[in-house]
């Protein structure tokens, strides 16, 4: 219950949208008095780990970066136009590295979620996890950068030779990047991959990495539901894979929907697959109206 312009009345919810793509000719109901957008960007794909010489430096893929997440009330003549709504999907993590001494593919860059008034324009819009991670090379495996929204998404993990990856950062009102795969130092001591990000309102454990005994990335958690007020809808960061020093990489853990990064695979040697990038999540979209 509540009070809007002197009309009391009471929040809720009209609609999710919870699968890629567009939906076009949203109407809200003629008696809405004010109507609340929240929106949820695809999250970025992990990166794979590079497959290499055995005295060479390989590292895993970088934790995909998360969707950005906002929140816009709307009010006046925007509330009585047609809507459009376009939900983001995930990107996919880096493909397995197949030949030898090649560097591993990047992530791909989750989609943007949008809420546009016919007459109006744009009422929100939520940037794609577009730093999806990068692929392991013989000097680094970079995590996706972080995008602006109501928090500023959280950057993926990075690979590392020398101790366990780096985990996603932990983020407390929008979804969590991935965790870095795990990579292979010249002496061929395989690393474990970093934990995915924790989405800290949601009390969750965070999405584990691999250990080093060539253990894949757990998937980070799914959201259950989303509540106006607070952030328990967001999902949790893919944990990046653990390396291994002579069998083949695995994936890194596919991020919690919605909008969490994957995480990155792990690193191989030549002969042996490298590990494959987790997925990002896909995006979502919820409209929540004001009813006397």
């Amino acid at each position: 219950m509540g009070v809007s312009g002197g009309v009391r009345g009471r929040w809720e919810l009209f609609a999710e949208y919870t699968s890629p793509g567009t939906t076009a000719g949203v109407t809200l109901p003629t008696d809405t008095l004010a109507a609340e957008i929240i929106a949820v960007a695809g999250g970025g794909g992990g990166g794979a780990g590079r497959r290499g010489a055995s005295s060479s430096a390989r590292f895993g893929g970088g934790g995909g970066g998360a969707g950005a997440a906002g929140k816009a009330t709307i009010r006046g003549a925007a509330l009585a136009e047609s809507l459009t709504v376009v939900v983001g999907a995930g990107g996919a993590g880096g493909t397995a590295q197949s030949v030898d001494s090649t560097d591993g593919a990047a992530g791909t860059s989750g989609g943007a979620s949008s809420v546009t008034a016919a007459t109006s324009g744009v009422l929100i819009y939520c940037e794609l996890g577009l730093s999806s991670g990068n692929g392991g090379t013989a000097s680094a495996g970079t995590g996706g950068s972080g995008r602006t929204g109501m928090e500023t998404s959280g950057t993926g993990g990075s690979s590392s030779t020398s101790a366990t990856a780096g985990s996603g950062s932990s983020m407390f009102s929008v979804p969590s990047p991935g965790g870095g795969g795990g990579g292979i130092d010249t002496s061929n001591v395989p690393r474990a991959g970093g934990g995915g990000g924790r989405v800290e309102s949601r009390n969750q454990a965070a999405a584990a990495g691999g250990t080093t005994a060539n253990t894949a990335g757990t998937a980070g958690t799914d959201a259950t539901t989303y509540q106006r007020q607070n952030a328990i809808g967001f999902g949790n960061g893919g944990g990046g894979a653990g390396a291994h020093a002579t069998t083949a990489g695995l994936a890194g853990g596919a991020g919690g929907y919605p909008g969490a990064g994957g995480g990155g695979g792990s690193a191989s040697v030549n002969g042996q697959a490298s590990g494959a990038g987790g997925a990002g999540a896909n995006g979502y979209v919820a409209i929540w109206v004001y009813r006397p």
